[in-house]
């Protein structure tokens, strides 16, 4: 009889869930390996899964054994896979089909008058939530950075729980404020329901108790001893010389979340792990596990030490690190010994995973705040996204003014024809990545979303040398001294293979000498100096570069689509798999 593992909070076996998501995956075209597996302390296991066609495509898992840890990064892989977040941060180069972009069930909206709703487009109290009135909405400022559509947006349906109502959110919302927050894979829907909304109320409280600095009460000694595998774990950390506070982060019992915060003697660096779900244990247990997901004992040592600069703890930008690997800074009023609540030793569980979601809504729901699920039941497992309006969001509201995705969309015309580009096309590329008003040191691939080659051009270019190499073509480099500035920021500054930073590094030294000696008495006087320091085709790509004549260097125009790069070529085929497999009339 073949052995079967059952963990409290599932509805099927390990061994059954393995099997299935394995199957169902190699028959999508998926070739998965399993690439690092960690066990630095007992009860905890961390595997990291990517498939080898396209290791872009990756996901970690994490539990108390092997085959928990196993399942979950496949899990984790079916989610991003049946929703297309793996896709989402790319350009997918589509146009609108029959069968669909983001989905067969769709639905594509023009806004005709600037911040006034088309009917069907979420509601009157959700676009108030967007600030679309506010912001006098366009079109424009929702088109969905993946697709090639530009004139309408796509919005996606969810369900509102509260009353079964469909509602269409913009794929651009969702993709620029939500990324993964909520989004779970089981192997029924309430199971993945649960974790899903569980996940929502681990962010939600864990953004609030890192920002206003709340002390939580610790976790009795008594309540730890009610769990043997975790008690091991904790004593093994603590045993490698990690202090390790235990502590109920259910704000007096209001939330199903817990808090495992690391404290590293050496370094004097710490930081929170939180998890959440109604069962006290799981909870417990997935806290202490994510704490070592993917990283080995030696990866605990570089985290930041308390800090009291409060502003620096609650800017948003601290708060998103803490959710994408609790690499923030913490404040020191989070350690203090008297706490902000009572332990409370709760236990929010029920009869089966559907009541215990319904109870779960039922805290969101008196908070004042609606949920919202998208299903997705296509690769094998069940999956979902989970929507809190107000509660959920891991980026402010204001992100899709200031900083949404799509903006990028404006280079796309330029990149992938950028060695035939003339004197008039560079110009209009500067306006363009001046437009942007984007930190010069954002690799260009976050911003057009390019899957790029390892090793090529592109996956090493930032978004300052795109501009100062299109600056060196136009008129603008007449400007001696933004001349002089962007040759010494790209010689001094950004992280560049040799290759490129030598010829800016031969280019600010030709510059300095023409202007103190000119060009002709420079290469009759230092020409052999020169050549000791740099190498004849270093030199000849500098001068030409300070000549308006260098074009891009060995950075490759991209090709319709994006053609020339392999990588971004094998994602999209997998993008065709996956959606062909939401809908079996799609495209492939």
């Amino acid at each position: 009889m073949t052995e079967q593992t059952y963990i409290t909070g599932k509805d099927a076996a390990l061994e059954e869930t393995i099997a299935q998501v394995q199957k169902q995956l190699a028959q999508l075209g998926f070739d998965i390996e399993e690439t690092r597996w960690l066990n630095p302390v007992p009860n905890c296991w961390s595997v990291h899964i990517r498939d080898r066609n396209c290791p872009i495509l990756f996901t970690n898992g994490k539990g108390a054994s092997r085959k928990a840890a196993l399942a979950s990064a496949l899990g984790e892989f079916v989610e991003r896979l049946g929703s297309q977040y793996f896709f989402g941060d790319f350009h997918w180069h589509r146009e609108r089909t029959e069968a669909g972009v983001h989905d067969p069930r769709e639905r594509w909206f023009t806004i005709e008058q600037p911040g006034i709703r088309p009917e069907g487009l979420l509601d009157d109290a959700l676009w108030r939530h967007y600030l679309a009135d506010e912001m006098r909405v366009t079109t424009e400022d929702w088109i969905d950075f993946n697709s090639a559509v530009s004139d309408a947006v796509c919005a996606l349906p969810y369900t509102r729980i509260s009353d079964d109502e469909t509602v269409y959110f913009p794929a651009n919302i969702v993709g620029n404020l939500y990324v993964s927050n909520g989004l779970t894979a089981g192997n029924t829907p309430y199971e993945a329901r649960t974790q899903g909304l569980s996940e929502v109320f681990e962010r939600y409280v864990k953004n609030r108790i890192i920002a206003e600095g709340i002390a939580l009460p610790q976790i009795p000694d008594a309540v730890l001893n009610r769990f043997p595998t975790i008690a091991t774990a904790v004593h093994a950390l603590r045993e490698h010389g990690f202090g390790l506070r235990l502590m109920d982060a259910s704000l007096g019992g209001r939330y199903p979340v817990i808090c495992v915060t690391l404290i590293d003697p050496q370094s004097g660096g710490v930081f929170a792990s939180f998890g959440a779900h109604p069962n006290f244990e799981v909870a417990f247990e997935r806290t202490v596990t994510e704490l070592l997901q993917g990283r080995a004992l030696d990866d605990l040592h570089g985290f930041h030490p308390p800090t009291t600069d409060r502003e620096l703890v609650s800017d948003p930008q601290n708060l998103e690190l803490h959710f994408i690997d609790s690499s923030g800074w913490i404040d020191w009023r989070f350690f203090r010994d008297t706490p902000d609540y009572p332990f409370v030793d709760w236990d929010f569980t029920a009869e089966d995973n559907h009541a215990c979601f319904a109870r779960l809504c039922a805290i969101v729901t008196d908070e004042g705040y609606d949920v919202y699920v998208a299903d997705y039941t296509h690769i094998g497992l069940y999956a979902c996204r989970i929507l809190v309006p107000g509660m959920s969001e891991i980026y402010p509201v204001d992100e899709l003014y200031d900083r949404n995705n799509n903006i990028g969309l404006a280079l796309v015309p330029f990149v992938e024809r950028l060695g035939a580009l003339d004197e008039t096309d560079c110009a209009a590329l500067l306006d363009e990545i001046d437009g942007l008003d984007l930190d010069w040191l954002m690799p260009v691939t976050d911003v057009i979303g390019l899957a790029a080659d390892p090793g090529s051009a592109w996956s090493s270019l930032r978004l300052g040398e795109l501009r100062a190499l299109t600056l060196m073509q136009t008129d603008a480099r007449k400007d001696e001294d933004e001349r002089e500035a962007i040759l010494d920021w790209l010689a001094t500054v950004p992280p560049l293979p040799e290759d490129r930073k030598s010829v800016y590094r031969a280019a600010v030294a030709l510059n300095q000498l023409h202007d103190a000696f000119g060009i002709a008495r420079t290469r009759q006087t230092l020409q052999s100096t020169l050549t000791v320091m740099f190498t004849a085709e270093t030199l000849n790509s500098a001068e030409r570069l300070l000549a308006g004549q260098a074009g891009f260097l060995d950075i490759p125009s991209l090709g319709t689509n994006y053609s020339n790069s392999q990588r971004h070529q094998a994602l999209i085929a997998a993008y065709e798999r996956a959606f062909a497999a939401k809908n079996p009339r799609s495209e492939s």
